[in-house]
């Protein structure tokens, strides 16, 4: 099984309109699709070599004001299903859907806490990201997703047991703060663990512990830090500089205010990327 990078990421906004103005009037994404699924109306937007999609809650009034409350799952890019159904085919209870259209094969399973999770087999991976990577972007990538679990143990049963991620390094209480630790990709979970760190590709998910399930922020490589530092200071869009200044913190209005940072943009990293994670 081999994860390439992190495609996609899904979204249930109040405000479509103000989440299309946010990522392509500010961020510089460029459109990739719209349309209707039923009733909802949906955008997809591209940066780099991930995209948004965003679509637009039929009632509003009824999402929780935190837009994190609005995530329905993320979309990872292969280079093949077949291992993927293989090792899900072992686990009859997990309903799978499968879909084909003429841009790539799509497998579909829900994850824990009922997060969605797809994987992306594109039909011509290679042209795909050379056509991707050949265009200008301030944002280049989806770099990590930070997510809050109820059980560590059946979040690493999943990602790494069914899906092929790599345990790279436990989250481990260290006073009133903790500290990260490199451990063995098929290592057991480590007793006391608030958190894990698994890599898929080119990224990552960043586990916590932290009661109910949830979507808590979303990383982005970027190509000049500075650049989107002055970018946001002249729309005068709030940020908090972290990572020792390798990291910019905002907070996506796509509906409603989040009252904490939901996404990150991070410098160009030249060391292990782990390091630098679940903030």
């Amino acid at each position: 099984m081999n994860l390439l990078h992190l495609d996609s990421l899904n979204f249930t906004t109040a405000d479509l309109d103000g989440a299309h103005g946010f990522y392509r009037g500010l961020l510089g994404f460029v459109p990739a699709g719209s349309g209707r699924a039923g009733r909802e109306r949906w955008v997809r937007m591209q940066s780099g070599a991930s995209s948004l999609v965003f679509r637009q809650a039929r009632r509003p009034e009824r999402l929780a004001r935190d837009p994190r409350a609005g995530f329905r799952g993320m979309a990872w890019a292969v280079e093949s299903l077949a291992p993927y159904r293989r090792t899900l085919a072992r686990f009859g209870e997990l309903p799978v859907v499968l879909r084909e259209d003429a841009e790539a094969e799509r497998l579909t399973v829900r994850g824990p806490g009922g997060i969605g999770v797809s994987l992306v087999a594109y039909r011509e991976p290679a042209e795909r990201r050379k056509r991707l990577d050949g265009g200008w972007a301030l944002l280049r990538r989806i770099d990590h997703v930070r997510l809050s679990v109820a059980d560590l143990g059946e979040a690493l049963a999943f990602y790494r047991g069914l899906l092929g991620f790599k345990l790279t390094r436990a989250i481990l209480p260290d006073g009133a703060r903790t500290r990260r630790v490199p451990v063995e990709p098929g290592a057991e979970l480590p007793a006391g663990a608030r958190g894990l760190i698994l890599a898929g590709g080119e990224g990552f998910l960043s586990l916590h512990l932290n009661g109910a399930p949830r979507f808590e922020h979303m990383g982005w490589a970027v190509e000049h830090l500075d650049a989107c530092r002055e970018l946001l200071n002249d729309h005068q869009v709030a940020f908090v500089a972290h990572g020792s200044g390798r990291q910019l913190q905002i907070r996506d209005p796509n509906g409603f205010a989040a009252p904490e940072p939901n996404v990150e943009l991070t410098a160009p990293r030249q060391a292990e990327p782990s390091a630098a994670m679940a903030q």
